[in-house]
């Protein structure tokens, strides 16, 4: 069977009786939250497609305390991007108009969350996908912020400051 597209179902008795034929359509991601069963650690990127019109893909992912940067690019068509809580209360949205990047910085809690990726309507693309980019982010050390230059520069700029590559 194939991973995504629409499929036929016809269902025949011992008698050779058939029902109407049903279509359905296989998704490559859950559309429905409580259908995620891949919790993926923080710090990943995936890609995947809105294929058909008011398609929703859930991603669950787990976090820690901290900050993270949630972001859907390579857009080719106007997508929106929202992040929920595991009991689906939503927490952040993305819902720029056109093909600009969505995204979504936020802190976050130790637990479970959805993120969840739609498009308006008739804006589905099954030909190119999108790509999903989840991000710890790490606070600078000792409240020192990132100069750009390695250590061996230290010497020639302010480095009690800052926190070298």
């Amino acid at each position: 069977m194939p991973e995504q597209g629409e499929i036929f179902v016809r269902a025949v008795d011992k008698a050779g009786n058939w029902s109407v034929e049903q279509m359905a359509t296989l998704d490559d991601r859950p559309g429905i939250a409580n259908l995620v069963t891949d919790f993926k650690p923080a710090n990943f990127t995936a890609t995947g497609y809105i294929g058909y019109d008011r398609d929703v893909d859930f991603w669950g992912f787990s976090a820690k305390n901290d900050r993270y940067s949630i972001k859907l690019d390579e857009l080719r068509r106007d997508y929106d991007l929202r992040l929920y809580s595991k009991t689906g209360e939503l927490i952040a949205s993305s819902t720029r108009n056109g093909t600009r990047s969505e995204r979504i910085s936020v802190k976050l809690v130790q637990g479970s969350y959805y993120i969840a990726i739609s498009s308006k309507p008739g804006q589905f693309d099954d030909d190119h996908p999108y790509r999903l980019e989840v991000k710890r982010r790490e606070p600078p050390r000792h409240g020192r912020k990132d100069c750009g230059f390695p250590q061996s520069w230290a010497h020639l700029f302010d480095a009690h400051r800052c926190v070298h590559r």
